[in-house]
């Protein structure tokens, strides 16, 4: 995605499921974030967690990569240890990277960055085919809930209703954003 607003991720602003079956498909890139929706309002959801989560194991693995990716993208790091450290690291990208676009493309790398490069292109032959782009939307929106929520906080899967008529469950509901609201983004 080219964050104009991460993710899917889990990013510095929401994005909604523009996509449409059998219209010319966008790249790769841009798919994937478009299946976290930030929604005002509520649609049919299945919960996920429940009112509040607690941090596990994985969920501090999952901090301390992405804020080694955060920081190699920004080139400086926080004295301050975890979650409170990697608002300051955001803080200093958004102040690195005066507009909006290039903040954008800062934040799509750290989070390309993430995963390697086959297994995205895997990903991108063999699953975002699947169906019309649906078991790819529902997937990445289930492993979104499942293990963003240590930056967005408590999250539930919603139905994401399409150009078509038809609907998917594929929308990330963050009900309050901890990392949008940390980092006054």
């Amino acid at each position: 995605m080219r964050l104009s607003a991460l993710p899917p991720y889990p990013v510095p602003s929401c994005f909604t499921n523009n996509y449409v079956p059998n219209q010319p498909k966008p790249s790769f890139r841009n798919r994937i974030f478009r299946r976290v929706a930030c929604n005002s309002g509520r649609s049919e959801s299945t919960q996920v967690t429940g009112a509040s989560y607690k941090l596990g194991v994985f969920d501090d693995v999952f901090l301390n990569v992405f804020r080694a990716k955060m920081v190699k993208e920004v080139g400086w790091d926080s004295e301050q240890p975890g979650y409170d450290g990697l608002i300051e690291v955001a803080t200093h990208m958004m102040m690195k990277f005066r507009n909006n676009s290039d903040t954008k493309d800062a934040a799509v790398r750290i989070l390309v960055s993430l995963f390697p490069s086959w297994l995205l292109e895997l990903y991108k032959k063999l699953i975002a085919p699947l169906g019309g782009g649906q078991v790819a939307a529902v997937m990445v929106a289930r492993v979104t809930a499942i293990t963003c929520q240590w930056l967005m906080g408590p999250c539930t899967i919603n139905s994401v209703d399409l150009d078509n008529g038809s609907s998917w469950q594929s929308g990330v509901y963050v009900e309050k954003c901890k990392y949008l609201e940390e980092s006054k983004c």
